[in-house]
This record gives C-alpha cells, structure tokens and sequence, in this order.
C-alpha cells in the first residue's frame, strides 16, 4: 500500500480525519454506509483523481478489515498502518478514530462478514404450530451458509420475510459497493 499511503500522508489533516472516520465506520457497519457516494463526494470535493482515491480507499479498507477480524488493539492499527507507508501522525490520527470505535467484544455478525462464503441455501417455510396464535401461517427464510476461515462450517439463520428482504438489500448494497470498489 506505499504508494496509497503516500497519497493520505499527501492529504491535510481535516482530510485525513474524514477519510479516517468514514472508513472505519464503513469496515464496522457496510451496510449501513454508501462508500460510492463518499468517494465521488470526497473526490469531488477535494478535488482528488477518483480512481486514485478508489485504490487508496480499497486498500486501506482491506487494511481495516483484517484489523477488525484479528480484534487489533489501537496501537497494534498504527504499527500496521506505519508499516503499510503511512506516515506516523497519520496512522495516530487513523488510531485514535480506531480506539473511539473499537468494541473489544466481536459480535458474531462481525465475525461472519469475515469467513469466505462458500456456500448458501435457503428455504421458504410457514409457521404451523407455536405458543402464539398471531404467528400462525406467518412465511419465514431459512438461510444456510457454508463458511470458510480456517475450516469449513456450516451457520444457519432463521429470518423473518421482512427481516430477509432487509438482508437481501444489504447484500445488494455490498456487491454494489464492490464493484465500484474494483472499477
């Protein structure tokens, strides 16, 4: 990432800080930002060669992410950032955003965006017997999925139809996010 890096130690502090704020957010909750709509926003706004800014972005998101799944401590990000060419001050900056929002508990939600995905099922059901009345014949998704990270298991999550179309959209919102990602 030198050269990436080399483009954040080039930017100001007001602009490291945004970048730094967002993207951590970003690597903590995906679906709940558009990383197309920043960089262009961004880019545009400090008038930044977008594709440069996409690398960069890509990069340090990468960086973030496996920082995330590994539960790095503040200092432990720095040490990584510095050693991926940021500069010090810039990696503090990138590491004091990282201790505000760091939880040292990873939810399994985190954990799971970070296995590979081999495999996924689902299944349509309705609900036909419980101890609540209003529940009956109520639809449901049953999801399967197949992970890898350092071995193969299987994850099973039960949704509700609503709560599945909500999962269906995020889903759709990451591969967007990708694919700009990549372009």
């Amino acid at each position: 990432m030198s050269t990436e890096a080399t483009n954040v130690n080039a930017m100001t502090q007001e602009m490291q800080e945004e970048l730094a704020i967002y993207l951590i957010s970003y690597v903590h909750a995906p679906s709940d930002h558009d990383i197309a709509q920043f960089a262009t926003t961004f880019a545009t706004q400090y008038h930044i060669n977008i594709k440069i800014l996409k690398k960069t972005i890509q990069d340090i998101v990468t960086i973030l992410s496996t920082s995330l799944r590994k539960n790095l401590h503040r200092q432990d990000l720095v040490k990584v950032l510095v050693d991926a060419g940021m500069d010090d001050s810039t990696a503090e900056q990138f590491g004091a955003h990282w201790n505000m929002t760091q939880n040292n508990d990873i939810s399994k939600s985190v954990f799971l965006a970070h296995a590979e995905l081999i495999e996924m099922k689902w299944k349509l059901g309705i609900v036909t017997a419980t101890n609540t009345v209003g529940s009956i014949g109520t639809p449901f998704v049953r999801l399967s999925f197949v992970l890898k990270e350092n071995t193969m298991k299987e994850e099973k999550l039960e949704l509700s139809l609503a709560m599945f179309y909500q999962f269906l959209a995020n889903m759709e919102a990451l591969k967007e996010h990708m694919t700009y990602l990549k372009e």
